[in-house]
C-alpha cells in the first residue's frame, strides 16, 4: 500500500475483501506472522502438525493489540509443545526461557491465552515481553505460578478476557467500505468529488522527483515575488463553500477537511466550535498535506497547526 493516495485506498480494499483478504496491521503493537516449521504435513520426520497449530495461533491472535509487538513466543514439539517466552532481538538481546514443557496441543491456546492476557494487563507501554520477564518480581518463575499454578486464582478470568478480546475482532477495511459515512473520510476534497496530485512531479536528469522547494539553508526556491496587498480579488464577500454538519458537533472535537476552490486548496479546522482556514500545501514541503496534521496550542491560548510531512508548525490566529 505504500505510495497508494488516500482517494484510491477504498477502490483497492473493496477488490482486496472481495477476493476474500483481510486487514492486517503493518507497523501496529500486534500479533507479527506466525512461522512454522512443516511438522508432518510435508515432512518424513515430522513429530506433529506444527503448521496446524501455527494457523491456529494466527488465526486466534490476529487481532489483538499489545504494549509491543507480539513475536517472541516460541513452540517445539518433542512429546507435547515446549513453550519458550520473552526472547527479544534489537539491542538488547535476550534468549528466551521454558515456560512450559511437554503441553499437550489441546492445552498451548489456554496457556498462551493466560500468558498474552497477563502480559497485555500488566507491562508497560511499549515494553517487550522480554523486559517484562525481567521486571517481573521472580521472573520467569513467577509467571509459571501464575499462568500454571493458578498462584493469584485469576488463570478462569485471563482466559475469559483472553476470549472476549478474540471475539471482536472484525476485519475495518471491510466495515469501512460499507459504511456511507466513513467513506467520506477518504475523499479528497469535501465539496467536489474531483482529485488533484498532491505532490508536484518533475523531471531531472531522466529521473521523476517531487518538486522540491527547500533550499539547502532552509529557504524556499521558486517562491512568488509578487506582493498580494495591492490585489484586486473578483470577490471579497462570504462565499458558501461546505455545510458545517461535515465537521463534528461535539463542542470539544476537533475536525478537519480539504476543500477545492478554482485552482486553490485549503484546510479548514473546526476546535472547540470555530472554524479556522489556512492554504493546504505547506509552504516548505510544497505538499498539499496540512489538513492530516496535527493540532496543538500554546499557553496564550493561540492554535497551531503541524504539517505532517516537516514536522513544522503554524499559527492558525492570522498571523
Amino acid at each position: 500500500m505504500f505510495g497508494a493516495k488516500k482517494q484510491v485506498l477504498l477502490d483497492i480494499w473493496t477488490e482486496l475483501v472481495n477476493a476474500r483478504m483481510e486487514s492486517g496491521h503493518a507497523y501496529a503493537k500486534s500479533l507479527r506472522a506466525v512461522k512454522s516449521c512443516v511438522g508432518t504435513t510435508w515432512c518424513r520426520f515430522g513429530v506433529g502438525d506444527s503448521v496446524g497449530m501455527a494457523i491456529r495461533l494466527e488465526q486466534r491472535y490476529k487481532s489483538i493489540r499489545s504494549s509491543h509487538k507480539i513475536k517472541d513466543t516460541d513452540r517445539v514439539q518433542v512429546l507435547g509443545f515446549n513453550v519458550f517466552v520473552g526472547g527479544n532481538g534489537g539491542a538488547k538481546p535476550r534468549h528466551s526461557e521454558l515456560l512450559a514443557k511437554d503441553v499437550p496441543p489441546d492445552e498451548v491456546i489456554s496457556l498462551l491465552d493466560r500468558y498474552l492476557i497477563f502480559y497485555i494487563r500488566t507491562a508497560d507501554k511499549l515494553q517487550c515481553t522480554g523486559r517484562w520477564i525481567e521486571n517481573l518480581p521472580g521472573g520467569i518463575y513467577y509467571l509459571r505460578e501464575v499462568v500454571i499454578n493458578d498462584k493469584l486464582g485469576i488463570c478462569a478470568e485471563l482466559e475469559r478476557q483472553m476470549e472476549e478480546l478474540v471475539s471482536s475482532y472484525f476485519c475495518e477495511w471491510a466495515e469501512t467500505i460499507k459504511d456511507p459515512e466513513r467513506r467520506k473520510h477518504f475523499e479528497q476534497f469535501s465539496n467536489t468529488p474531483e482529485t488533484v496530485d498532491t505532490v508536484e512531479i518533475v523531471e531531472e536528469r531522466g529521473q521523476s522527483r517531487s518538486l522540491k522547494s527547500v533550499g539547502n539553508r532552509g529557504r524556499r526556491t521558486g517562491h512568488i515575488t509578487e506582493n498580494f496587498k495591492g490585489h484586486q480579488w473578483s470577490h471579497v464577500s462570504w462565499q458558501p463553500i461546505l455545510k458545517s454538519h461535515h465537521f463534528s458537533e461535539e463542542k470539544l472535537e476537533i475536525s478537519s477537511t480539504n476543500i477545492k476552490r478554482g485552482d486553490t486548496q485549503l484546510a479548514i479546522f473546526k476546535i472547540k466550535g470555530k472554524y479556522y482556514a489556512t492554504q493546504q500545501m505547506c509552504p516548505h514541503k510544497g505538499a498539499f498535506v496540512l489538513s492530516d496534521g496535527f493540532i496543538g496550542d500554546t499557553d496564550a491560548g493561540t492554535y497551531w497547526i503541524s504539517c505532517p510531512l516537516c514536522k513544522r508548525n503554524f499559527e492558525l490566529n492570522g498571523e
